[in-house]
């Protein structure tokens, strides 16, 4: 539990609001405790709420003295040397989350960044005339434990409450400051401060006009604060600020001479003797008392000769000349592209705000739901032309007035054209075809761009970690990418999930090749088999649903190097010959069919024992079936896996894609069957020969 800070404006209010905070916490068997009031008749009679009211308590680590009704504050400092870390120390001590004392917290802040400065260690001393200069600040430190701030800041009833902000900056720091002005009915006027915040300027030196505006924007996010918090009805709001270049860029603000500004006193810092003094600190400029206030004037033209006395002395050597220019590019495009490393999830982006100003212009027919295939096509175009236009500026004009690139060009191999759409697209000689124009006229891609590496990242992981072959050759049914060999080779290098997965490839001298693999037959004719597994499946899809056991079956043709996977549920001859059937059905019947030994499955795992006795000793089940079917099952000789380096490799492409896609997940039947399903389909789709560039 912690303490409870509340209030009101009676004393009968007061004890229904204490009532009531008694009756609740009393349903939940907890007592109040500690406590304290301003006024001794809130004091609750009984033992089980003690009314313990003491001078002085502590609320949220402020000290608060009750009979005054006043915050205060508790400083102790040490007197065991002066290092960076007592220096530190020392600053931590003042806890002040309102800002009451910021002109003394900001001399010390600057103080110590001086010690950072001078690259000292946290236990050396100080040079004399640093330590000289903490030890007088720490002695009139204790001055602070005299200083006494009222914690109500309003009239009783008033009928006028303004919020005054004020800001400045100078090169050691800069702060703002928040006064509450209030009037009663009879006309009496009080100015209490609220809060304030500083910070110290940064050791790498800015402008007096860039930390005005620091100052500027410190103080609305103050503002807001208090506001929020007072949750009063306040009248007006005030921001004045300390220096004219900053009052051009404030839309709301009054510009004001250092004296009448009390925000000045943080961005300097002050003595902890002299706050206490300071009228200017604890009650704002003098003019808040009256209803008349600076009238707002701000120059239309920023004055380059009038520069301020906060201005440090610099010569002229140190003076540097910036020249801006516009390059013509998109920024509203670029801006768009470095939102997302997705580059479905950027199209998506583009496509809403298209929505959201195609409903802003027609407020009749507003678009509603998910997005259309249409309207992610419109994002797509507006991408891909805004890449094509900055990196192939020249020939695209060249498109635009000729109807051909020029003969220096770097594409003119390529035969570019432009569109409907005002795309870019490669030429060639399928237009007769029934294909789609994206597979016909790919869509030209530069090699350098940040858009070109997401499409191939995209089509990277929707095509489950393929190579750079596979990636280039997907790639390449709708867009043609520059370097594309190259640039593919350089996304599934540094795809993070491949590069964790990538087993170490050992080379050696392989022996010829077996007859079957090098004489031309039918699809599935000589055939490979082998088994994987054990997989775990779930057949519910819960959390903790229950676990099953299953195995992969991978045939392979030894002459068109297709696959089909089959899933087997348990390693027995009837799952086997089930298995058999199934890939006959869609494949068609072979004459020999190739396996393993399996004496490499001999150990001590019960699974693979059993899958080494399925496979090696095949009873009348199996025997049997193959026997009336025709079909000649060879085994390789014994402990030689080499020589079944076809299904080992189509199985290790297997295991690639699930290992990146499924990992460690759990899927149920059809969830695996699906990903088994889809894994076929993009090992059989793999280009038959190299591509070209």
């Amino acid at each position: 539990m912690d303490d409870v800070l509340s209030g009101s404006d009676d004393l009968e209010t007061a004890k229904n609001l204490q009532r009531e905070l008694i009756d609740i916490l009393s349903s939940g068997k907890m007592s109040l405790h500690k406590w304290c009031s301003n006024t001794a008749e809130l004091a609750v009679s009984g033992e089980s709420y003690p009314f313990s009211n003491p001078e002085e308590t502590k609320t949220l680590g402020v000290v608060w003295k009750s009979k005054t009704d006043c915050f205060c504050f508790k400083v102790a400092s040490e007197e065991f040397g002066v290092t960076k870390r007592l220096v530190l120390s020392t600053i931590a001590r003042v806890f002040d989350p309102l800002g009451i004392l910021g002109p003394v917290v900001t001399k010390a802040k600057i103080f110590l960044q001086k010690l950072w400065l001078l690259n000292l260690k946290w236990d050396d001393p100080l040079p004399a005339k640093e330590a000289d200069e903490w030890l007088q600040f720490s002695s009139a430190l204790q001055n602070v434990n005299d200083i006494e701030v009222d914690r109500c800041i309003l009239l009783p009833k008033p009928d006028l409450i303004e919020i005054h902000g004020f800001a400045d900056a100078s090169e050691a720091a800069y702060g703002a400051a928040v006064y509450c002005k209030s009037r009663s009915r009879s006309g009496e006027v009080s100015i209490k401060l609220i809060a304030s915040k500083s910070r110290v300027s940064p050791i790498k030196r800015l402008t007096i006009p860039k930390l005005e505006l620091c100052s500027a924007v410190l103080l609305a996010k103050l503002v807001i604060r208090v506001t929020s918090a007072l949750k009063l009805d306040i009248t007006k709001t005030f921001f004045m600020v300390g220096f004219d270049d900053c009052a051009v860029l404030v839309t709301k603000g009054t510009v004001l001479p250092k004296n009448d500004n009390p925000a000045d006193l943080i961005s300097r810092g002050v003595d902890p003797d002299r706050l206490s003094e300071s009228s200017l600190w604890w009650s704002g400029p003098e003019f808040l008392t009256h209803d008349s206030y600076p009238e707002r004037d701000i120059p239309s033209t920023v004055i380059q000769n009038d520069f301020s006395n906060e201005l440090k002395n610099s010569n002229c050597s140190d003076s540097k000349c910036f020249s801006v220019f516009s390059d013509g590019v998109n920024n509203f495009a670029n801006g768009l592209i470095d939102l997302s490393n997705n580059y479905c999830k950027i199209i998506r982006i583009l496509s809403y705000i298209y929505m959201f100003i195609n409903n802003c212009k027609n407020k009749s027919e507003r678009k509603k739901g998910p997005l259309e295939s249409g309207e992610l096509k419109v994002s797509e175009v507006f991408v891909l032309k805004q890449v094509q236009n900055e990196h192939f500026v020249k020939d695209v004009n060249s498109l635009r007035k000729k109807g051909e690139v020029s003969k220096e060009s770097q594409l003119r191999n390529l035969h570019p054209f432009l569109d409907t759409s005002g795309l870019v697209r490669v030429g060639g000689r399928l237009g007769n075809s029934e294909l789609s124009t994206d597979r016909k006229y790919p869509i030209l891609l530069p090699s350098k761009g940040r858009v070109t590496h997401l499409i191939l990242q995209y089509h990277h992981r929707m095509n489950l970690h393929v190579g750079p072959q596979s990636l280039l050759f997907h790639v390449r049914q709708k867009y043609w990418p520059l370097n594309g060999r190259t640039l593919c080779r350089e996304i599934v290098h540094k795809c993070v999930t491949c590069f964790k997965a990538k087993p170490v490839v050992c080379e050696q001298l392989m022996g010829a090749l077996p007859k079957e693999r090098i004489t031309a037959n039918f699809p599935f004719n000589c055939t490979g088999v082998d088994f994987t597994g054990p997989f775990s499946i779930k057949y519910k899809n819960q959390r903790k649903g229950v676990c099953q056991k299953i195995y992969v079956s991978l045939f392979i043709c030894f002459v068109t190097k297709c696959v089909h996977l089959e899933l087997v549920t348990e390693l027995t001859s009837e799952a086997f010959v089930a298995t058999l059937k199934r890939f006959f059905s869609r494949r068609g019947k072979c004459s020999k069919l190739f396996s393993d030994n399996a004496t490499n499955f001999v150990g001590s795992n019960e699974e693979l024992r059993k899958l080494h006795s399925m496979v090696k000793n095949p009873d009348g089940v199996l025997s049997g079936y193959l026997s009336s079917e025709g079909i000649d099952w060879k085994f390789l000789p014994p402990r030689a896996p080499n020589f079944g380096g076809l299904w080992e490799a189509g199985m290790k492409s297997f295991k690639h894609h699930l290992k990146r896609v499924v990992g460690n997940s759990k899927l149920t039947f059809e969830e695996f069957l699906t990903v088994t399903t889809q894994i076929e389909g993009i090992l059989n789709s793999r280009p038959l020969v190299p591509l070209t560039t």
